[in-house]
């Protein structure tokens, strides 16, 4: 993991700065890549000079993580819908993991009382996606201010708990309630066997509330449980850019 820190920068310096690693990357992969986006502050990255040139019939976009919500102020995917990046490659010919709640048709209503698929309908829709990739996996990350990142949130008082979540090979994607946790408290989130295959990825880090959160991933000694967004220091290759000194 490389960090560069620079000095008071703005989130918009920060989010170009993102951009141009991005682009770079995206660049190499001629035969196409699967690219997944964190929400929140790291949408910032799409509409600050990401290079919509690279998009075509061969890349696949989706989300890190979702929300499973039908708000579109809160599911992820609807907030990247939003996005004058997304409304762009739409005509690129990408396609696109779409992991808003989708209606359910009269033959599954008797199993379902509501008109909603579930939340484990909606995980296992999302893993099946990201089974057999066979082209290069980027992504953009986010770290919140308790040390989480995608949607895996600590479990510092239950590293067991965290570890059947979060470590099983068998899961590319799982659900859970994090009531106590965050403030959205149905997640569907990649886990971190999955995190620890992707080829590249960035991320911006931003604010002071963040700060302690940075020195966590940073320190020598830690655990994933206690700081999910240590993950980062395991993948790959992944580029963080903060304002934080």
């Amino acid at each position: 993991m490389r960090t560069e820190t620079i000095k008071g920068a703005t989130p918009s310096v920060l989010a170009q700065k993102a951009a141009v690693a991005l682009n770079k990357q995206l660049s190499a992969y001629k035969n196409g890549f699967y690219l997944l986006l964190s929400g929140g502050s790291a949408l910032n990255i799409l509409d600050s000079g990401l290079d919509v040139s690279l998009f075509n019939k061969n890349v696949t976009v989706g989300v890190l993580d979702e929300r499973y919500s039908t708000d579109p102020k809160i599911n992820n995917f609807d907030q990247l819908t939003q996005t004058g990046f997304y409304k762009k490659i739409v005509e690129s010919g990408a396609k696109f993991i779409d992991t808003r709640v989708r209606e359910i048709g009269p033959a599954q209503k008797e199993k379902n009382a509501t008109n909603k698929e579930t939340s484990e309908e909606l995980t296992e829709r999302f893993s099946d996606a990201l089974k057999n990739i066979n082209v290069p996996i980027i992504s953009t990350v986010g770290v919140g201010a308790d040390g989480h990142t995608s949607g895996m949130m600590p479990f510092p008082e239950d590293p067991r708990r965290f570890g059947e979540l979060f470590e099983n090979t068998d899961k590319l994607v799982v659900s859970y309630d994090a009531t106590g946790k965050n403030q959205f408290t149905k997640r569907i989130t990649t886990t971190l066997p999955f995190m620890r295959n992707i080829s590249y990825a960035v991320g911006i880090v931003i604010g002071d509330e963040k700060r302690q959160a940075l020195q966590k991933i940073a320190d020598k000694n830690g655990t994933l449980a206690e700081t999910p967004a240590r993950i980062l220091r395991e993948m790959k290759d992944v580029d963080i850019f903060t304002n934080i000194e």
